[in-house]
């Protein structure tokens, strides 16, 4: 009977998020920040226009650009495996990726039509040659873009059971 409270009900675990409790984005192209730079009380360290600040790959520093002390990170239960503008990758049927393979900033690793390299039974793979992606270096998308969807349905039908 409550139908309308799809977006809270605790989905994702946000701790880097501004005052009004929405998840911080990492620049203005309004990508999720998976983790930031917490200060004393918990809250995110953001720069004048509310960004966490980030070093060049995406790991949380302070406001003078030092690496954040490791209990002081907050992180995001975010998408890792998603395109330049934050949309989960998915297979051919339509469904959104489970997992991908990531480089060494944590940017999925994709084939040149931007799909993540995987081998024939889907697993996430480093490159066209199949190399087996190192669970270090294997991004999730734990949280769903939209829980309230139906993600049942892209293949269903197309083979007998």
């Amino acid at each position: 009977a409550s139908s309308g409270s799809s977006s809270e009900g605790g989905t994702c675990d946000l701790e880097c998020v501004d005052a009004c409790g929405n998840a911080l984005a990492v620049d203005i192209s309004g990508k999720t920040a998976k983790s930031c730079c917490l200060d004393a009380c918990g809250n995110p360290l953001v720069d004048a226009c509310g960004f966490p600040y980030l070093d060049g790959c995406g790991n949380p520093t302070d406001a003078s650009g030092n690496a954040c002390p490791a209990n002081n990170i907050g992180e995001n239960e975010v998408n890792e495996c998603v395109d330049g503008c934050g949309n989960p990758f998915s297979d051919a049927c339509g469904n959104p990726l489970a997992n991908c393979c990531l480089d060494g900033c944590g940017n999925p690793l994709v084939d040149g039509c931007g799909n993540p390299f995987s081998d024939a039974c889907g697993n996430p793979t480093m490159d066209y040659q199949g190399t087996a992606c190192p669970a270090s270096q294997l991004g999730a998308n734990q949280c769903p873009a939209s829980a309230d969807d139906d993600d049942e349905g892209g293949c269903e039908g197309g083979v007998p059971a």
